[in-house]
């Protein structure tokens, strides 16, 4: 049994990671697997129980349209994995929200939940997105009996425009779950949640039809966003 982290509420939009550790020789970036389009990488520190998680892909959707898809948190159990509930507790702006998630955990492992605040910023005139998503304390709403609360949980997306309709995407997470899981689901959640985090993601912007048109329109820059040059990119 060891600690794991998981979760993948997709709110909002990017956010900032703790920093690893300066060592002698910084630790890199090791690519696990690749599947369904979506490359998974991880960061060895031991100084966790298990490492910091990324996913990296290119979806042929609008940035502002998987922004709007990442901002909308009351839907946000359509398309996340493992998703029981989530609620908005307070929205500040289309960019700023804190919500309520609750996960399924498999069997034998106990479900998780966190109060999140998410918020979201566009960059480079449209070109690029940064969205965050931080567990936050919310004493006046303890966990539900039987859940497991997130001991801290820090993830984000990180969206390139590479054309129109075009877009790269990068999703990282951090987190300490609290309790104890099994370590199969350890070595499954860090090689799996960002490829059904990615491709549910992929599938939600192909259904979501003109759902998100006022959204864009409020957030679409003056400027027609130009691409962010990119070497051969893989088919969406």
């Amino acid at each position: 049994m060891r600690q794991v982290c998981v979760l993948t509420l997709a709110v909002v939009a990017c956010a900032a990671f703790a920093e690893v550790p300066t060592a002698t020789a910084a630790p890199r970036w090791k690519h696990v697997i690749t599947e369904k389009r979506v490359k998974v990488f991880v960061l060895p520190d031991p100084s966790r129980d298990v490492p910091l998680i990324r996913g990296e892909t290119i979806i042929r959707a609008p940035i502002l349209e998987l922004l709007a898809i990442l901002t909308d948190v009351d839907r946000a159990c359509h398309w996340n994995v493992r998703c029981i509930q989530s609620r908005t507790l307070r929205r500040t702006s289309d960019l700023k929200v804190t919500f309520y998630g609750l996960l399924d955990g498999p069997w034998p492992v106990s479900d998780r939940d966190a109060i999140f605040k998410a918020r979201a910023r566009i960059l480079e005139g449209g070109r690029r997105v940064r969205a965050n998503f931080d567990a936050i304390p919310w004493p006046a709403l303890p966990p539900p009996p039987g859940v497991v609360r997130f001991a801290r949980l820090h993830g984000s997306y990180e969206m390139t425009a590479l054309a129109a309709s075009l877009t790269r995407v990068v999703y990282q997470i951090d987190a300490h779950p609290g309790g104890m899981v099994p370590d199969w689901f350890v070595r499954y959640s860090s090689k799996y949640v960002p490829i059904a985090t990615l491709s549910n993601l992929r599938k939600e912007s192909r259904r979501i039809g003109t759902r998100y048109k006022d959204f864009i329109a409020r957030h679409r820059p003056p400027a027609t966003v130009k691409a962010t040059p990119s070497a051969n990119p893989p088919a969406p």
